[in-house]
């Protein structure tokens, strides 16, 4: 049985599980020996035994339980360097943790989440030191952490280099996030954030032509042919739905019938047909809209539709609206 005064046997024996991993056991050890020492303490001692618990907080990835404990206990910590730095690992820990999710998830709003930050120059350091590690990585080996770590998909990176070129054009950094920008658009010339972000970055810098130049370019991009022909596609299909809605077509209309009287059957019949008609006249007139809006599209861009290099080649037979309704 330890007594309370027997200091170096309770500290040794939290040690031993400390290093054999038994966190919670070390902790428990700890927090008995405490409890035994009567008046809180200032001493140096006493500080560096909360110190000691927070660490293997840390190790044990109790996270939370470590912050709490040193806001809790924040007044008698006499090294308050130790203290501030372990809160600094703590909520490089935290930030860490909640960049990797938003980014592997594809969060445009990310920068406005943070707006928290921008005003603290010691967690800025931090983010810069993550952003830092992160680009690097990701660079080398398409992961967070480095080669031990499984690769990250295509659209992490994408949303990485967004988020590094809106820290830099914030920090006034305009050249730089602008590197960043046609870094990616050389890579992925369609994204249509990273032209908005260009803009946004000019507007920032005070280029003002530039800004509008980057502004017409997105529009032109929104008034490309492509854009119109899924529009269309979108409309036929739509249009085929309330014509004929899944399960209403012939081949499930037919055995439906067999249940109804020869004059229903014939109303359900003609009103079918009716509701064809309808809907192609209806897709008559969306077709010719279209051409209308793809010869005025055309008619702005330098080159003619058949020497465009981002229009995709229409497939044998095109799209179908009703197969595509089914899938």
């Amino acid at each position: 049985m330890l007594r309370p005064s027997q200091r170096a046997s309770w500290i040794g024996y939290a040690l031993i599980h400390h290093l054999l991993e038994n966190y919670d056991t070390a902790l428990t050890v700890l927090n008995e020996f405490r409890k035994g020492q009567g008046e809180v303490s200032t001493s140096y001692e006493n500080s560096e035994l909360i110190l000691y618990q927070a660490m293997i907080l840390l190790e044990n990835k109790k996270h939370e339980e470590a912050l709490k404990l040193l806001t809790d206990m924040s007044k008698e910590i006499v090294d308050v360097a130790s203290l501030l730095e372990t809160k600094g690992e703590l909520f490089k820990t935290h930030l860490d943790s909640y960049l990797r999710h938003y980014l592997r998830k594809g969060a445009p709003p990310l920068f406005i989440l943070l707006n928290e930050l921008w005003q603290d120059p010691e967690k800025l350091s931090i983010l810069d030191e993550l952003l830092s590690s992160y680009k690097k990585n990701m660079a080398s080996f398409h992961t967070f952490d480095g080669p031990q770590s499984l690769p990250e998909p295509p659209s992490t990176a994408i949303w990485l280099s967004y988020f590094i070129a809106q820290y830099l054009n914030f920090q006034k950094r305009h050249k730089e996030a602008l590197d960043v920008v046609d870094d990616q658009l050389e890579k992925t010339p369609t994204l249509v954030d990273f032209y908005v972000l260009k803009a946004d970055i000019y507007y920032s810098a005070g280029t003002l032509r530039a800004y509008v130049q980057t502004i017409r370019l997105e529009d032109r991009l929104r008034n490309h042919p492509s854009y119109f022909d899924i529009a269309k596609l979108a409309i036929e299909i739509y249009i085929h739905l309330h014509a004929q809605p899944l399960g209403a077509d012939g081949s499930d209309a037919d055995g439906d019938q067999s249940t109804l009287s020869t004059s229903e059957a014939k109303k359900l019949r003609n009103k079918q047909r009716k509701a064809a008609r309808k809907a192609e006249a209806e897709a008559a007139r969306v077709r010719a809209e279209q051409e209308r809006r793809e010869q005025a599209a055309r008619s702005r861009q330098a080159g003619s539709e058949d020497n465009d290099p981002d229009r995709p080649a229409p497939a044998d037979g095109g799209l179908d609206p009703n197969t595509l309704a089914r899938t």
